[in-house]
């Protein structure tokens, strides 16, 4: 039977990716190697062939289904490692294995066809851009409502835009505690999933290191804190780009700084976060061969840079290209407001941001968070 056959049996798509490469190593084993050998093929091509045709091979899934595959594997990823790391610096085993078997329903549920690696590359990054804005974006909104003075000033916006009396300067005013609350709680959000899902993918690799323990919980902690460190390279503007790129999302202006993104500022946003990408590759393999214990092969230090230092690239380039192409609120050069006319909510948030950070304009792009855990399902 040819590999394309079994391809298409009815059980085949029941089949988890696991049991699909024991099937193909299988088939690899009992049905090509034999034929192989008829043809004259030594015995040392075919094992040195076996782990690349056990672990890339048709699965059947066409490009399309095996992108928005990848794609849901790495929005929904970011919470089953949140889960996993989670439950290991608790110590909740429970709720690592409830991640575990969360992240294997995925895999199942959403498959990729190993063939088309680099298809499945970009999918997986743009689904983990997305999965970083839902924590960012509910983190905003719970600052605002958690926040007695944005709540005192949203009343007033309200009430003087109705009246008719609210000037932009009065706006900008009332906006900047809506601002200062959606961002602390954009910020904290973000870093709690940042640190969890790091963290879990850590847990992971202590799992196949043989790690448990105090060791275990060790090399989860330093997961976690590599990707929250990375994100706070002095210089690279911290969360600043990533709340820009939210701010287009519908009730998220407090969000934004106000300022207008062109190419240059998309370009340097895109090289910011391949340099964080890169720190936390580089800092995730310190870890691993600082907590590898005897005999066992960590990566070495550049391991994985290549594909961190692309999927930067496209996730700068992704949420820059939002940042800067779907539209962006008004600054106090574009919103002209004639006497006793009412300053629009939106843009009179945008003013109050810029004014306070009024040298954003200048080196502002976009970038998103997705990590070393990420690269593994990437490839």
């Amino acid at each position: 039977m040819t590999w394309s056959e079994i391809t298409k049996i009815p059980e085949w798509g029941d089949l988890s990716l696991d049991e699909k490469s024991q099937l193909r190593a299988l088939w690899y084993d009992k049905v090509f190697s034999p034929e192989a050998r008829k043809e004259g093929v030594t015995e040392d091509e075919i094992a040195s062939q076996r782990e690349s045709q056990i672990t890339t091979f048709d699965t059947g899934e066409g490009p399309i289904a095996s992108f928005l595959g990848a794609a849901t594997q790495g929005f929904l990823g970011t919470g089953t490692s949140a889960m996993q790391g989670v439950g290991a610096l608790t110590g909740i085993t429970a709720l690592e294995e409830a991640g575990k078997s969360a992240q294997a329903a995925v895999e199942s549920t959403f498959p990729t066809n190993p063939i088309y690696g680099k298809t499945n590359f970009v999918g997986n990054v743009i689904g983990n851009i997305g999965s970083f804005m839902v924590p960012g974006g509910l983190g905003a909104k719970a600052g605002v409502a958690a926040s007695e003075a944005a709540s005192v000033a949203a009343k007033a916006l309200q009430a003087e835009r109705a009246l008719g009396t609210l000037t932009s300067a009065r706006a900008a005013e009332l906006a900047l505690p809506i601002s200062e609350a959606a961002k602390a709680g954009a910020q904290a959000a973000s870093t709690a999933a940042m640190f969890a899902s790091g963290a879990g993918s850590k847990a992971q690799e202590a799992d196949a290191m043989g790690l448990t323990g105090e060791a275990k919980w060790l090399t989860a902690a330093l997961g976690g804190l590599t990707e929250v460190a990375s994100e706070n390279i002095p210089g690279l503007r911290g969360m600043k780009d990533e709340f820009a790129a939210l701010s287009k999302i519908p009730g998220l202006s407090a969000l934004s700084d106000g300022t207008t993104r062109g190419l240059k500022q998309v370009g340097a946003g895109v090289a910011r976060n391949v340099a964080e990408e890169l720190v936390a590759q580089v800092g995730g393999n310190v870890v691993s061969q600082a907590m590898a214990p005897e005999g066992y092969n960590a990566p070495d230090l550049l391991a994985g840079t290549p594909q961190a230092a692309a999927g930067g690239a496209i996730g700068g380039l992704m949420m820059g290209g939002l940042e800067a192409f779907r539209g962006k609120p008004a600054t106090t050069d574009t919103l002209p407001v004639p006497p006793g006319k009412p300053a629009p909510i939106d843009a009179a948030i945008g003013q109050a941001v810029a004014a306070e950070d009024p040298g954003a304009a200048a080196e502002h792009a976009g970038r998103t968070r997705h990590r070393t855990q990420r690269v593994r399902r990437w490839t």
